[in-house]
């Protein structure tokens, strides 16, 4: 019985440990890496945006769970701020943004998003190009407010009918995921050799990214991950795709580029529900070389067919890069 006590308690004291030291590491990121620009209010919360350059205004939405959109989406700001005003929002939940006080639904995320942009004086209409799970926020914004869109681009982002025929399960483990991430046990495995070699990986693959802003989008990754909004968003998914619906209005030109690394999960062929909303929409559509996160592989190529497409309202013929 004692053995067995003694055990209990250094258990708890092991992670007890780790617990400090997580939330004590959290404050010390927020200080290592202050915003890069005064978050502004939104009716769930304060919301930090990013905007550089000067021209027609190009908003950039990140995928679910980002860690820090600021630094994820930066090469492809990078690459387009000398022709465009160009903005990363990072939503509440993300980055510097504060943890949201209100649900997920689409309607209070669209809320924030507008309020956000007009605390920091952007003036539609914004040509938005999200990453991933953002293509349900942006087919929402111009199906809602058409006036304020003037084009999309799905940056390895899938419409609402896709994520309506595709949605993955899984948020049954998500309080389990939660508690793993809140004691800090995600921070002590980032640390292990096999993270660390993950994350020496992702410099190669990613080379617009510093060591540096590797290291931020590690440290903020454990900070968001499976926090309340997060989670509750993604449970959202298939209620927020259904009220976004299948229609860009007509006057919203679209485009798609999507990865040849999503085209091989489905042998090479487009999702027939993804296929069907790009025709129905008129939108065009791209496969670009690279995987998900796109504008980490390749921003200037990105850079360049958004200009393009924003100044000529078309891409090229071919679909294959």
């Amino acid at each position: 019985m004692f053995t067995l006590l003694l055990v209990a308690g250094l258990l708890f004291l092991f992670f007890f440990m780790i617990y400090l030291y997580h939330h004590a590491a959290n404050i010390r990121d927020l200080r290592r890496f202050p915003p890069l620009a005064k978050p502004v209010p939104t009716p769930g919360g304060s919301m930090h945006l990013y905007s550089v350059g000067k021209g027609p205004t190009v908003v950039l939405l990140p995928g679910w769970s980002c860690g820090s959109p600021s630094t994820e989406m930066a090469p492809l700001q990078d690459a387009l701020k000398a022709r465009y005003t160009v903005i990363i929002t990072e939503p509440l939940g993300y980055g510097w943004s504060d943890e949201p006080n209100r649900p997920r639904t689409i309607e209070n995320m669209l809320e924030e998003l507008r309020a956000g942009l007009k605390a920091i004086g952007a003036k539609p209409p914004y040509f938005i190009a999200g990453h991933s799970i953002a293509g349900i926020l942006m087919t929402y914004y111009a199906k809602e407010h058409p006036e304020e869109v003037s084009g999309l681009a799905y940056l390895d982002a899938h419409s609402p009918s896709f994520y309506l025929a595709h949605r993955e399960p899984g948020d049954e483990k998500f309080p389990a995921f939660a508690l793993i991430a809140h004691l800090g046990i995600l921070r002590l495995l980032s640390a292990l050799p096999k993270s660390q070699a993950q994350h020496a990986k992702m410099r190669n693959d990613y080379q617009a990214y510093s060591v540096a802003q590797t290291e931020q989008m590690k440290a903020f990754g454990s900070r968001i991950a499976f926090r309340p909004g997060v989670m509750d968003e993604y449970r959202r998914v298939e209620e927020n795709s259904k009220a976004a619906g299948s229609v860009i209005p007509s006057s919203v030109p679209a485009m798609f580029l999507t990865s040849s690394q999503f085209m091989a999960l489905f042998n090479q062929q487009m999702p027939k529900e993804e296929s069907a909303f790009i025709q129905d929409n008129n939108a065009q559509w791209r496969v670009i070389s690279g995987g998900h996160y796109l504008h980490a592989f390749c921003p200037e190529k990105l850079a360049a067919l958004i200009s393009e497409f924003i100044t000529t309202g078309t891409l090229p013929d071919e679909k294959e890069e």
